[in-house]
């Protein structure tokens, strides 16, 4: 024994406190896959049901009234935000320690990629509501789709941050 200052131990104490971490650090990566994979399936299915509820109100020019532009016929490229939820759900539920850096850069991407296309979508429409009447406030409409869909890339960005720190 000897002292290392604040407690006598034996000599291999320093072994049993190196493998007491390790295995707190996998109780904490079970508890993180735990939560990451019903938080992305909620995502997936924030952006399934987003394609069918209304995204924007469009000009029907003959008539000179506004229809409401559903998810599914403007707004496709929300099916990528379920395909990216699934796939990162996979990842996070199969990968093992050489896929974690992969499941990590993976995780920004579906997170660029949805945060741009978003962005992207609410100024295109914002600017053609503009320069059609800039005084009509109905074309200015986001509908429950976008939030929706808004609320999915949320879930994707706090799995993001999951995934950095747990996994």
């Amino acid at each position: 024994m000897r002292n290392q200052g604040y407690l006598w131990r034996h000599d291999d104490a320093p072994i049993a406190d190196l493998a007491r971490t390790r295995a707190a650090q996998i109780r904490s990566r079970r508890r993180a896959r735990r939560l990451l994979v019903p938080l992305l399936l909620v995502a997936a299915a924030a952006f399934g049901l987003s394609l069918l509820l209304p995204w924007h109100h469009r000009v029907v020019y003959i008539t000179e009234t506004y229809v409401a532009v559903r998810g599914a016929n403007d707004e496709t490229w929300v099916a990528a935000g379920s395909v990216f939820s699934l796939a990162l759900a996979g990842l996070c539920l199969f990968s093992r320690r050489r896929l974690r850096l992969a499941t990590r850069f993976f995780s920004i991407f579906a997170d660029g990629v949805m945060l741009a296309c978003l962005t992207i979508d609410y100024l295109d429409w914002q600017m053609s509501a503009a320069a059609v009447n800039p005084n009509v406030a109905e074309l200015q409409y986001l509908g429950p789709g976008f939030y929706l869909a808004f609320g999915g890339t949320t879930l994707l960005i706090v799995t993001t941050v999951l995934v950095w720190r747990r996994l």
